[in-house]
């Protein structure tokens, strides 16, 4: 049989193997990030009183969030989605002025198992192999389960060897402005009175900015900071920057406004 058909399992937990998926993603990672992305059967985004059908072989995101994702800027995740539209891999649709609808083109062609499925070009005398159905209280690759272990193991022995950071001394390192600083001094207190122990690795850290930097970019900092102050009036954990909702006259943006907060 010719390597050049059928498929191999590649399962989602590949992205957490640090041998193989490097922290700044190539753009094959990103495509196959894309992939496992995307939803395996029918569902709806809600957000607010909006609802939004998002089919299987398509998901919901945005710019800056498939950025820190891929450690990518915004700018070069709006060229590879627009590219890969381009060549007809992916079909981009706007949600409420901020997010995409990423839809992957002929996922059910490529990613099913039933002979439907087949592309039209594969031999005839190449048979379609179907996984068997294997109950979910089996462990499957155990080998593979146990590197995944070992890799986990290497991660937090060599995290734990790092003394805490102070989210209070890193935040005079960030270029922000002194009102955003004042307000997360505000949050970094909050959570120190909640005794939960936040962004002391410099990995979360910066991540943590990350998402800050984006919610200012996306809604401004009087949003971001109204989020803050509502999120500790309600003792909430997390501060949930991704349900900022967007003002009205955001919504009626189209593809081409959308595209160009993305310019250089």
């Amino acid at each position: 049989m010719s390597a050049d058909y059928g498929y191999i399992r590649l399962h989602r937990c590949i992205r957490d193997n640090s041998i193989v998926w490097e922290e700044r993603a190539s753009r094959l990672q990103a495509w196959i990030d894309l992939l496992m992305l995307a939803n395996y059967k029918d569902g709806e985004l809600v957000d607010g009183y909006a609802i939004k059908e998002v089919r299987r072989g398509s998901f919901f995101s945005s710019f800056p969030k498939l950025g820190a994702r891929w450690n990518w800027d915004k700018r070069t995740v709006k060229r590879f989605l627009l590219f890969l539209q381009d060549n007809g891999m992916v079909k981009l649709e706007i949600f409420d002025g901020n997010g995409i609808v990423v839809t992957v083109v002929n996922y059910e062609r490529y990613q099913g198992f039933s002979e439907n499925d087949v592309p039209p070009n594969v031999p005839v005398d190449v048979p379609l192999v179907v996984p068997p159905h294997v109950p979910l209280d089996v462990p499957q690759d155990v080998p593979n389960e146990e590197r995944i272990i070992k890799n986990n193991k290497a991660k937090e022995s060599k995290k734990n060897n790092k003394p805490p950071i102070s989210p209070f001394d890193e935040l005079d390192k960030t270029d922000l402005s002194d009102k955003i600083k004042d307000c997360l001094r505000e949050w970094f207190e909050y959570k120190k009175q909640k005794k939960e122990k936040s962004y002391q690795t410099e990995m979360g850290f910066n991540k943590f900015i990350t998402q800050v930097k984006n919610a200012i970019t996306d809604h401004g900092e009087e949003k971001v900071i109204s989020q803050f102050d509502y999120a500790m009036s309600r003792e909430w954990s997390g501060a949930y920057l991704d349900k900022i909702k967007p003002d009205d006259k955001q919504q009626s943006f189209n593809m081409d406004e959308f595209l160009k907060r993305y310019e250089e």
